[in-house]
């Protein structure tokens, strides 16, 4: 089971953050972007300090890059000896910030605020690849691309037009599979689609199919 969790930002007053949080939080020039990213860090830690039952400031991170194995970057995850085989995915778009969460499954999330249908048809015909043979929104095929993409680990560093998304048979809901071939490495991912109140479209990438909940969270 996939749960995601999401909230609208807000100021966040709580001595949970690590000081490099906040010093990241206070580069932001806008007071927006200062609260968004101050809400999933907070939203991060303490959703991951239920599922793992640590203290939200105890909470550790690691990253290893897939490409060249250097802990300086990469997908973060939780640090190997506090995990509990949890497996989590961050994004943020707008006022809007979540943390996609799984037990022994790893996994990807993306959200994007689908504010103009026209502007984000475009786009996603800009990333469509000939054999996508499902029939979604731009701003869906987006969402799909860039969580699959997350969970290779290289992110956008290979193309969105790369990665190809085919419907999936037998599976209840707005679900797909993505398969990517580059440069000799293949991934594939298990695709469900999500919405977060009338603004917003997300896509989670999982390894395996996994049923979905999203769970909205009051700060």
């Amino acid at each position: 089971m996939v749960t995601v969790w999401w909230a609208y930002a807000t100021a966040i007053r709580s001595g949970i953050l690590l000081e490099s949080e906040r010093m990241r939080v206070a580069r932001f020039v806008k007071q927006s972007d200062r609260e968004l990213h101050a809400t999933s860090y907070f939203l991060r830690r303490v959703v991951l300090a239920h599922k793992t039952s640590r203290r939200a400031e105890c909470i550790r991170f690691a990253s290893q890059c897939p490409g060249c194995g250097s802990a300086e970057h990469g997908p973060p995850r939780l640090f190997p000896s506090d995990d509990g085989g949890v497996r989590f995915s961050v994004s943020h778009s707008g006022n809007v910030a979540l943390v996609a969460v799984a037990r022994g499954i790893d996994l990807a999330v993306d959200i994007e605020h689908a504010a103009t249908r026209s502007a984000w048809n475009e786009i996603g015909s800009r990333v469509a690849h000939p054999r996508d043979n499902v029939s979604v929104s731009g701003v869906e095929r987006w969402t799909a691309k860039e969580a699959a993409l997350k969970l290779t680990g290289f992110g956008l560093t290979i193309p969105m037009t790369k990665v190809v998304i085919e419907r999936t048979a037998g599976r209840t809901g707005r679900t797909g599979r993505t398969h990517i071939n580059y440069r000799g490495r293949q991934f594939a991912a298990w695709i469900t689609w999500f919405d977060v109140d009338a603004s917003f479209k997300g896509a989670v990438a999982s390894s395996i199919p996994s049923d979905l909940t999203v769970v909205k969270v009051t700060l």
